[in-house]
């Protein structure tokens, strides 16, 4: 399955400094910048930076970003500068009593959270703080198959939480990126292809691909999630493939007539 597949938005970060963030997705949901985020050195490009006061990237109240009874997961690459003084959004539309958020504890644990009307959460954190100064790819969401919460930290597996809710309570406030809706929880530090998926969850291998050893993925690597499968992926016949796949699986390749080769390259 292509991660192309239910994504809401995801943003490269490439942007100047000051500049908004850009939907590299559909281009059609940009988050406007506040404060002047920063730019730095990311994972993949460029990654954008926050100072854990007043600079975040946020847009309008909207239920394109509320999952509802239907499964969410977000992801980044994160480079916190500092840990243990307060909380960092990543990725939120969070009320306090309802809506979801993808953030660091105070203690610098990863967290996810998806809350109800009646105020339950299903909220999962990790055993230990994340490392100052180190990019680290982070992931986390609602299941609704199962009303957990889940982390996973470097494409590891995914770890789940005990409580279950049945669906994710819509607020009034507005997305955002580097900061927990309608809170000082700013993120501190650099953020970098940061993602959002509803109505789908992520498999293993396709976290493990996200995470690619340490070097992350660009939006453009989104539609091959590492697996091959010859009928979604090629119509069904493999002459539809790129040249360096048929000369893979078919040793001959070479031999073949120019007319008979896939004109894809």
């Amino acid at each position: 399955m292509s991660l192309l597949t239910n994504l809401v938005v995801f943003f490269g970060c490439d942007e100047a400094a000051g500049a908004n963030l850009a939907d590299s997705h559909t281009g059609g949901l940009t988050f406007t910048q506040n404060n002047s985020p920063g730019t730095a050195a990311g994972v993949v490009g460029t990654a954008r930076t926050g100072n854990g006061s007043n600079r975040y990237f946020s847009r309008a109240d909207s239920s394109t970003f509320e999952p509802g009874s239907n499964s969410i997961w977000a992801c980044a690459w994160i480079y916190p500068t500092v840990v243990g003084t307060h909380a960092h959004g990543i990725i939120s539309k969070y009320s306090g009593s309802s809506g979801w958020t993808l953030r660091l504890s105070a203690t610098g644990a990863l967290n996810f959270q998806a809350r109800t009307s009646a105020g339950v959460t299903s909220f999962k954190t990790s055993a230990s703080p994340l490392t100052t100064n180190t990019w680290t790819f982070v992931a986390g969401g609602w299941d609704s198959t199962v009303g957990h919460s889940w982390i996973s930290v470097n494409g590891s597996d995914k770890s789940f939480d005990t409580t279950s809710i049945a669906t994710i309570t819509a607020t009034a406030l507005p997305a955002v990126v580097g900061r927990v809706t309608g809170s000082t929880d700013y993120f501190e530090g650099r953020l970098d292809q940061v993602g959002l998926w509803i109505g789908v969850q992520p498999t293993q291998s396709q976290l493990a691909y996200l995470y690619n050893s340490g070097s992350g993925r660009s939006y453009t690597e989104l539609d091959d999630d590492g697996s091959f499968n010859q009928t979604s992926d090629f119509g069904g016949s493999l002459i539809h493939c790129p040249h360096y796949l048929q000369k893979a699986l078919n040793p001959s390749y070479d031999l073949l007539e120019p007319k008979k080769r896939s004109v894809y390259r």
